[in-house]
């Protein structure tokens, strides 16, 4: 009894360990996880070439985290193209969208409403020269910093493609007893968030594909910026897509408000076949959460490690389910293998 206390004590340290570690140090281990969770998804289909054509596997590996570089760069420039565009037609049409704001609730509630533009010629006066610089010097920082952490995460990238196996199989062999068994988890983990990120790629392909087009043909102003936005904000659950609209539906308002209400019901129409079609298509190969569970989920990752972890909550949550279900299975299935044993012994006993 003293035995199974004492395993019961040592299993709850090693759970404790783990999470100081991730509180401690998140930046290091969220960016090993990332490239873990790329590493995945884009391994089938390197595998599936270096089948089907014989090339060398550091050759194809290189080629595919140069493709990722190449679309990481193309989003950035048409993100970057596209908001420029937006701030200089918002700039530009503010003032007279801020008269016919006021026009319209004098004319619905019938009160006298001014610009308080003394508190905005203050706000103006803010921008002197030695803040520019400042501003200039941290955006800089930022840029570089970015940057550098790219670099990196694509090196990280490239070698755990290249060196998957080689990967797993030393880290197995630190525990050679449950060889077979870890192995076995390493795959169940690997399909498993593989699975979740390429759904959760084409998921956030088609949002931002029909977010474009219906904002395109409503004649929304910078529908590609905003497009991309709303497939970004697909990692984000739940508050995502929400975060997403605003912007596009402050923009449409600049046109008219008629077109505003637009927006926001292409919106709702796209979350709600999101929800209802396309989420339970593209993410059938990935352990479905409940809902509860899910926000639980988020709440508890974002307290833990922030942003990111709100955003990783979801193949967070699915490596610890996963983890619990092969222990599950790991330790029924011993539990059978013993019993046979102790029925044996008993009939041979009786011989």
């Amino acid at each position: 009894m003293s035995e199974i206390n004492l395993k019961l004590v040592y299993k709850i340290l090693a759970i404790l360990a783990v999470i100081a570690l991730m509180y401690f140090f998140n930046g290091l281990l969220l960016f090993i996880f990332v490239g873990i969770l790329g590493a995945t998804a884009l391994m089938p289909a390197v595998d599936f070439i270096e089948k089907k054509t014989g090339f060398n596997r550091a050759f194809i590996s290189a080629i595919t985290v140069f493709m990722v570089l190449l679309t990481l760069l193309l989003t950035i420039f048409l993100t970057f193209a596209s908001v420029t565009n937006s701030f200089e037609l918002l700039w530009e049409n503010l003032p007279s969208a801020i008269d016919n704001a006021i026009n319209l609730v004098e004319t619905r509630i019938g009160n006298d409403f001014t610009v308080n533009w003394d508190f905005i010629t203050w706000q103006s006066q803010n921008f002197t020269a030695e803040n520019i610089f400042n501003q200039v010097i941290g955006i800089t920082s930022l840029i570089f910093g970015f940057a550098a952490s790219s670099l990196a995460f694509l090196f990280l990238l490239f070698y755990l493609i290249l060196m998957w196996e080689d990967v797993t199989t030393y880290v197995v062999s630190f525990f050679p007893r449950k060889e077979k068994y870890l192995s076995h988890l390493i795959v169940t983990l690997q399909h498993k968030l593989g699975s979740w990120l390429r759904g959760q790629l084409l998921n956030m392909i088609i949002v931002g594909t029909v977010t474009f087009t219906g904002l395109y043909f409503l004649g929304v102003p910078s529908a590609l910026a905003l497009g991309i936005l709303a497939g970004l904000f697909e990692l984000i659950p739940y508050v995502g897509p929400t975060l997403a609209a605003i912007p596009a539906v402050l923009i449409a308002f600049l046109i008219a408000p008629e077109v505003a209400i637009w927006v926001v019901l292409l919106y709702v129409i796209i979350q709600q076949i999101e929800s209802y079609v396309l989420v339970p298509f593209v993410m059938k190969e990935v352990a479905h959460l409940n809902p509860i569970v899910t926000l639980i989920a988020i709440i508890f990752w974002a307290q833990l490690l922030g942003v990111s972890g709100a955003i990783l909550a979801i193949p967070l949550t699915c490596v610890i389910a996963v983890l619990v279900e092969e222990y599950r299975t790991y330790t029924r299935n011993k539990h059978k293998t013993q019993l046979p044993k102790k029925g044996l012994k008993k009939q041979v006993v009786e011989v």
